[in-house]
């Protein structure tokens, strides 16, 4: 057999996509654990035996990192026979107590993520663990860390049309709803003032409170220092507070192709991380020395925003970029799109097939990568004016690499989202700019705030002009057929075997 000469990161690559493929495989298919433990230990055994023959032990490599990512995916479902976990009780009307981890405000109600600890009546009273998400009413309000009596009717979600509801919560380990609650509070996050014991028992859950506290000042800024519905577009553009956006207009964004625009992503980051450095820079800290300051605050950010997996990706990826540049080393944008899915998929496997966002963010990236240098010398005919060869190429890139996957869960295609990204995204850098001074300023003194809010309050109304505008032309969007939407995924084979001839012609550079 001939030898197999890859380097180290070629097979470490190859690993990584074998740990994604058996998380893929283990989310279509049911495997038994103890056989697939075994399979491990005998690729494991195999791969001792085999070290000295490189392409044998890339085999067995591949091997060991599927069925550990088969085995990472059984561990993560859930046991509804566990009558210790609050999703046993399904059906069941239960009182119980526990923490809010995450509070998602909407127009008229409050959507909580209470980590339930306590049965306090019902056929099984004592400890319990597991998350369930409750609606409450808007008011009272409620702070991450609260302490909550919950009453309430515990149900499975259930699919919306052909949302499916209940694999959109399992990627957050949520496996029970309470619809119709009734929520007390029982205590605050520092009402017995022991800071310095909180602090220590409770680490992340202190670094979330204060972040949690400090998006919420900024979010009261935009809303004091600027009008509706711009406001709520600038909480969920920088903020990921989407909740106060009306469904009409979330409707339009999504008519017309922009919804990504108010998902944090790649972009946003990227803009965070030049903001953050030029300042580091200017206040005198050598580039190099500007690495773990920026990582700790895009990680921050990232954090306090509630960890969205666009976010989360672009974070990994970034960090990984930067400290490859900091080192002197060449860094590929692949492998670190490669790297940034499986640590993900580490932590919560689900994601992988459940979280269509996290499917969609990277597969736009894979198009940025492959696709749009194949693109752009394509456009070359195109005016140079405000780089307009490179903006058409990467969002032609960007919709080509994600349309068969809109087309197959959502059963639309936007005509229009071309034109529409060409007429907003060179301004996205200055909105984001103009809503971070918006938001900081306002907090600190809101006069100040306002009158910085006249930037966003221009920036803000021209991108819901162009949506309002362009989501009123008849053919704005083309509706699919759901019976055929499973075909549209037969669209990646062309994708595929046009970007295979030229992907090694492709010299992929740090971003």
């Amino acid at each position: 057999m001939a030898e197999v000469n890859l380097s180290h990161s070629q097979i470490f690559l190859f690993c990584l996509a074998a740990w994604l493929i058996g998380i893929a495989l283990a989310s279509f298919f049911s495997f038994n654990i103890f056989l697939v433990f075994c399979l491990i230990l005998i690729g494991l055994l195999a791969l001792i035996i085999s070290w000295s023959r490189p392409s044998r032990r890339l085999a067995f490599f591949c091997w060991l990192f599927l069925f550990l990512g088969i085995f990472r995916l059984a561990l993560s479902s859930p046991d509804f026979s566990d009558n210790s976990k609050i999703y046993h009780y399904l059906g069941e009307t239960q009182k119980f107590s526990g923490t809010i981890n995450n509070i998602d405000s909407r127009l008229s109600y409050q959507k909580l993520t209470i980590e339930a600890d306590t049965l306090i009546s019902g056929r099984a009273k004592g400890k319990i663990s597991g998350q369930v998400l409750v609606n409450a009413n808007l008011f009272p309000r409620f702070q991450l860390g609260d302490r909550v009596a919950v009453e309430c009717l515990l149900s499975k979600p259930s699919k919306i049309q052909d949302f499916d509801y209940e694999k959109y919560l399992a990627r957050y380990n949520i496996y029970a709803l309470c619809r119709l609650a009734q929520v007390s509070k029982i205590s605050s996050f520092f009402d017995d003032f022991k800071i310095g014991e909180r602090i220590l028992s409770q680490p992340l859950m202190t670094v979330k409170f204060f972040l949690f506290s400090f998006k919420s000042q900024l979010a009261r800024a935009l809303a004091l220092s600027l009008p509706e519905p711009k406001a709520s577009f600038f909480q969920g553009f920088i903020l990921n507070e989407r909740g106060n956006i009306s469904q009409t207009w979330l409707d339009k964004f999504s008519l017309v192709g922009l919804t990504h625009v108010i998902a944090i992503s790649g972009s946003h980051i990227v803009v965070i991380i030049a903001i953050i450095s030029a300042l580091l820079v200017y206040f005198g800290l050598a580039r190099p020395r500007t690495f773990w300051l920026v990582v700790i605050i895009i990680s921050a950010y990232t954090l306090m925003i509630g960890a969205p997996a666009s976010a989360v990706r672009s974070v990994i990826m970034a960090s990984a970029l930067l400290y490859a540049q900091k080192i002197g080393r060449l860094a590929n944008s692949a492998n670190a799109v490669i790297f940034a899915a499986a640590l993900m998929a580490l932590v919560n496997p689900k994601i992988i097939i459940f979280d269509v966002g996290f499917q969609l963010s990277f597969l736009a990236v894979l198009g940025l990568i492959y696709l749009e240098p194949i693109l752009r010398p394509k456009l070359s005919w195109l005016p140079n004016f405000l780089n307009l060869p490179e903006l058409v190429s990467v969002s032609l890139a960007a919709q080509i690499a994600t349309l068969p996957l809109i087309a197959f869960n959502f059963h639309r295609w936007s005509l229009l989202a071309l034109l529409a990204n060409l007429l907003v995204l060179p301004l996205v850098p200055l909105m984001m700019i103009s809503g971070f001074v918006t938001a900081f300023s306002g907090a600190l003194f809101l006069p100040l705030g306002r009158l910085f809010g006249l930037v966003s309050w221009f920036l803000g109304g021209y991108f819901l002009l162009v949506s309002d505008y362009l989501s009123r032309w008849p053919l704005a969007a083309l509706a699919l057929s759901a019976n055929w939407s499973a075909l549209w995924l037969l669209l990646y084979l062309p994708i595929l075997f046009w970007c295979w001839p030229a992907r090694r012609k492709i010299k992929i550079q740090p971003t």
